[in-house]
């Protein structure tokens, strides 16, 4: 069954350094993607010109990775490090939730370092109430809920992991996709550190050949376990 699956990154390569490999999976599935970016890759220059033209490089490799998954996006293009918990950015959110409608979201965990990634996770987290609260008090036909919620690790490792997924045919192309952020990965070899905590993970799971990444479950409901369908 195809599902609809909607992925929120605070910066551009988080989507497919965080959740990559199950994201080439869903792609494989013939699920529908749509990654929300909320911030543009000014690279919180104080050169705002510079800042700009770091931002056309850094949309233009996101929109690459868009179209090697056979995915959609938004680009909320704020800032860097000028995100704020705000209604405005809150709304745009529940309105991207409520038109799209997905089986699967994917967010940055609650206990990750970066700053913008914690605070993408608050705003995600009261979003989805909101944006299935709201919906049912302004119409009169049933909103689809999300059936799973999953907060992946980016580089600050999940301390207690819920789920395990196995990447181990997809973790090449989680690399090449990783690899399209050229203007990051040549700065540092992002692609090399996902890789690497995908490897652990797998080896702490399975075996030494194995790749996985790791997640932490939200879900709306008790159904957990049958509610993974997609893998």
């Amino acid at each position: 069954m195809m599902g609809k699956v909607m992925v929120f990154a605070p910066h551009m390569d988080d989507e497919v350094i965080g959740c990559g490999g199950s994201l080439v999976k869903h792609s494989e599935r013939g699920d529908l993607i749509k990654v929300f970016y909320f911030t543009k890759g000014t690279g919180f220059l104080t050169d705002e010109i510079r800042g700009d033209m770091n931002a056309e490089v850094r949309d233009n490799e996101a929109l690459e990775v868009i179209k090697m998954l056979g995915a959609t996006c938004y680009m909320a293009g704020i800032r860097e490090r000028e995100l704020r918990y705000n209604v405005e950015v809150l709304k745009k959110v529940i309105r991207e939730i409520q038109d799209y409608q997905p089986d699967i979201i994917y967010l940055p965990h609650e206990d990750e370092t970066d700053y913008e990634h914690r605070l993408v996770n608050q705003i995600v987290t009261e979003a989805i109430f909101l944006a299935y609260s709201t919906y049912d008090c302004e119409h009169s036909e049933k909103i689809n809920r999300a059936r799973i919620i999953l907060e992946y690790e980016v580089w600050s490792p999940i301390k207690d992991v819920d789920f395990v997924n196995d990447i181990k045919m997809q973790v090449a192309k989680k690399a090449e996709l990783i690899k399209k952020y050229n203007s990051q990965t040549e700065i540092i070899k992002y692609h090399e550190g996902a890789v690497s905590l995908n490897h652990y993970r797998g080896i702490m799971k399975a075996h030494k050949d194995s790749f996985a990444e790791a997640f932490k479950i939200k879900c709306l409901s008790r159904e957990i376990v049958e509610n993974i369908v997609y893998y």
